[in-house]
């Protein structure tokens, strides 16, 4: 994770955005150690359906709108990451969720 955490450094996002996306990139990982299967297109359906119904640790109630879109962009971020770096990815196809069309676009 601290390569990943250099790469999102020098491409200059944010303090807090490189703290968000580690911590949600963590919690993508373990929950993924905990399905033993690999990433891709399915996984990251699942692992949607996951956050869809998890509690939020903060206050009463799920996760928000904008708390599962953080976390899919953390993860995008992780995907283009793993392919520049040459390790397994996977893609994050944001057309298959349809409240995400308000993304901001990431380069």
């Amino acid at each position: 994770m601290d390569s990943f955490e250099r790469y999102l450094r020098l491409n200059g996002y944010a303090e807090s955005t490189i703290n968000q996306t580690i911590a949600y990139t963590e919690d993508f990982l373990n929950w993924k150690e905990k399905q033993e299967i690999e990433p891709d297109k399915i996984l990251i359906n699942n692992y949607l359906e996951h956050l869809q119904t998890r509690k939020n640790a903060r206050k009463n109630g799920a996760l928000s709108q904008n708390s599962i879109i953080g976390n899919l962009n953390a993860l995008k971020r992780y995907a283009k990451y793993l392919q520049l770096t040459e390790k397994q990815t996977f893609e994050i196809d944001f057309l298959n969720y349809p409240f995400c069309f308000g993304l901001h676009n990431l380069n």
